[in-house]
């Protein structure tokens, strides 16, 4: 029993020098287990991330609660797929032929500022930091890291906005107008606030 206990810390030890995840993957068993507010949320933030942060080849012409419902169908109708990453069913949906074409966003990060968040649903906001993050550490082209919880990310961005889960009426309107993703890279590892 104690050799069982050690090698369990060293091999913890050993994943934490490595960097591996503090968090479980977020693949098709995660997503099946989630709300529809979470699974939007996570299109959401992945979309955001991949189209104005990497700047990927990738295009997403439907708005996130069609992809949100194609990812659903595509893990239901393969779920012998559904120990691959999210980013990777995405990416499967996101080459189908467009149904209904969305509308291209003017500015950087569309709308998705602290009203976007205020207004969010607790966890929306969640699904959101998760997809943007996912996208942010899977690709090596990304200009940050973040290794915290996810569920950290989402305290911080809500006390930065002024966003209490008591009241979520409320938002600090000088700072409402600043896009969640810069609200994050805030909070990127080893950022000086």
């Amino acid at each position: 029993m104690r050799s069982a206990l050690t090698l369990l810390m060293v091999l913890g030890a050993f994943g934490v020098v490595l960097g591996m995840n503090a968090y479980p993957e977020h693949n098709g068993e995660w997503w099946m287990s989630t709300n529809s507010d979470q699974r939007v949320g996570f299109v959401v933030g992945y979309i955001d991330c991949y189209v104005f942060v990497l700047k990927g080849p990738q295009t997403f012409l439907e708005s996130w609660y069609e992809y949100q419902k194609r990812v659903d169908e595509y893990y239901h109708g393969h779920p012998s797929e559904r120990g691959k990453p999210v980013s990777q069913a995405l990416g499967v949906v996101a080459s189908y032929p467009a149904s209904r074409p969305a509308k291209k966003w003017a500015e950087r990060h569309g709308f998705f500022d602290g009203e976007y968040w205020r207004q969010s649903v607790p966890s929306q906001r969640l699904g959101f930091v998760q997809g943007f993050l996912d996208c942010q550490n899977e690709h090596e082209a990304s200009p940050a890291r973040y290794s915290r919880p996810d569920s950290w990310y989402v305290s911080e961005s809500s006390e930065w906005y002024g966003v209490k889960s008591e009241d979520p009426g409320e938002v600090n309107a000088k700072r409402s107008g600043k896009k969640i993703a810069d609200v994050l890279y805030l909070f990127r590892d080893g950022a000086v606030r």
